[in-house]
């Protein structure tokens, strides 16, 4: 139904609209759901400081995926395209079972309930557009996971001189 240059473009158009469902609602449900996650190893949006610092990260984030995206449209070459797609669509289903753990709403849920269909299809298609192996999408899929968890341990790291740059703007 769609060809493979829609298809690569889904990537962060779905990245960005999880993310600033994100964006609007962490602040406010952080602060009135702290006593949730108190006693809890999970900490949703880890050490969360300010929608500003979060906002870097996330753009941080968006020109990673978007530059991805350009270079595989670019030189046709769509495994690591692939291997982000999977990392940003998977990244849907924690959302989803935090309300379970939370027992009610958790920023980036709505989206996720309505993206993650949306990102699997994407999968499912690109993948009878290309010809890789199972064996290189999954090494892919878990270089690029490793690449993507690291990075979002520094950004977290990160936050708090994002903020603080911020603040003397």
């Amino acid at each position: 139904m769609f060809g493979i240059k829609e298809l690569i473009w889904m990537l962060p158009v779905i990245f960005i609209v999880h993310d600033m469902e994100e964006i609007i609602l962490a602040k406010t449900w952080i602060d009135k759901s702290k006593h949730l996650f108190e006693n809890k190893k999970i900490k949703p949006f880890g050490e969360f400081i300010s929608t500003e610092s979060f906002s870097v990260a996330v753009l941080e984030e968006l020109i990673i995926v978007t530059g991805v995206t350009l270079y595989s449209s670019l030189t046709h070459n769509y495994i690591v395209w692939w291997a982000m797609s999977f990392v940003v669509v998977v990244h849907f289903v924690p959302h989803i079972v935090s309300i379970i753990i939370f027992k009610g709403f958790v920023p980036g849920v709505c989206t996720s309930f309505i993206l993650l269909p949306i990102g699997v299809y994407m999968l499912v298609e690109s993948l009878s557009l290309f010809e890789y192996t199972v064996q290189g999408l999954i090494i892919s899929s878990i270089i690029v996971t490793v690449i993507f968890l690291v990075n979002l341990k520094w950004l977290h790291k990160m936050m708090p001189l994002f903020d603080k740059v911020i603040n003397k703007i």
